[in-house]
């Protein structure tokens, strides 16, 4: 079953914590797995109160992990290098420029849209980490400085650093930062980089992606899929609402925008960022 606990979650996140060395992602499993029952003989799951603090630790997991492994600014950083790279090679392959893609890659982009259902199979599941890693390789030579560069970047950990933008002059218009990207450019091609947009990455996070947990409201809509509930004097009751002190943390966070940007430009991004805040801080002053 699919829902806010499940064995899936469970599983990932004690398997991510290992691997990443990360010390989040514990939690006591066993008790959950064990006082898990079904609410009066029907397919719906609960979970005893004795387990409440189990619950507790695991919505805290998913909250570190999250804010400290999965939303990285590391890992952010270069999951946007890396879309940067693949959206690059894609427009060159349009524009008929020789990407040189290994056999894999070049079968899966002789489909208009390489997606499962419009693809064989066994051809999808053959673009995996390694493939990636082998077609950046040979990327690191193209004759697109752009593209060879971040390649370069990608395969020796030359990461982007973050920047947080100005904020936007219309709070009702989140994603128009007015001239952020349009100076932001400017700034680059200045400085030699003769593809802007792939050194100016914007990493667009919804609110829902921070939340580790999201829980039904209505009462009568809640189910093992939506929601995790304790049993209360024989009646399932929301864990958030049975811990109070969760709300806190389940809370929808707001979208966040930031942007990754080379390192040795890092300074004159802030600067400018500071500048913009300040000529909107200044605009908006009463007269």
């Amino acid at each position: 079953m699919s829902s806010q606990l499940d064995v899936d979650r469970l599983d990932y996140l004690r398997r991510d914590s290992l691997f990443t060395g990360a010390g989040y992602g514990h939690f006591d499993w066993h008790r959950l797995l064990t006082t898990v029952e079904f609410d009066k003989g029907d397919t719906d799951l609960v979970w005893s109160a004795k387990s409440a603090m189990a619950i507790e630790e695991y919505i805290f997991a998913r909250y570190y992990m999250y804010q400290n492994v999965y939303l990285h600014k590391t890992t952010r950083g270069f999951e946007q290098l890396l879309q940067a790279m693949w959206k690059r090679a894609d427009k060159l392959r349009r524009d008929g420029v020789n990407i040189d893609p290994n056999p894999v890659l070049e079968r899966f982009w002789q489909v208009e849209t390489p997606k499962p259902g419009k693809l064989p199979i066994e051809d999808y599941l053959k673009v995996e980490e390694f493939t990636v890693l082998e077609q950046i390789q040979r990327w690191t030579t193209h004759s697109d400085k752009s593209l060879a560069d971040c390649a370069r970047r990608f395969l020796n950990r030359d990461g982007f650093a973050m920047v947080e933008p100005p904020p936007p002059p219309n709070p009702l218009k989140q994603d128009d930062l007015g001239d952020w990207e349009p100076e932001f450019h400017k700034l680059l091609v200045n400085r030699g980089y003769e593809v802007p947009e792939m050194y100016c990455l914007a990493d667009r996070i919804k609110g829902k992606y921070r939340q580790p947990y999201r829980e039904e409201k209505d009462p009568e809509a809640q189910s093992a899929v939506n929601t995790i509930r304790v049993v209360v004097d024989d009646k399932p009751m929301a864990i958030g609402e049975y811990l109070p002190r969760l709300k806190a943390v389940i809370a929808p966070p707001e979208d966040r925008i930031f942007y990754y940007v080379p390192k040795e430009i890092r300074d004159e991004a802030k600067a400018l960022s500071k500048r913009l805040r300040q000529s909107a801080n200044f605009a908006s002053a009463p007269a």
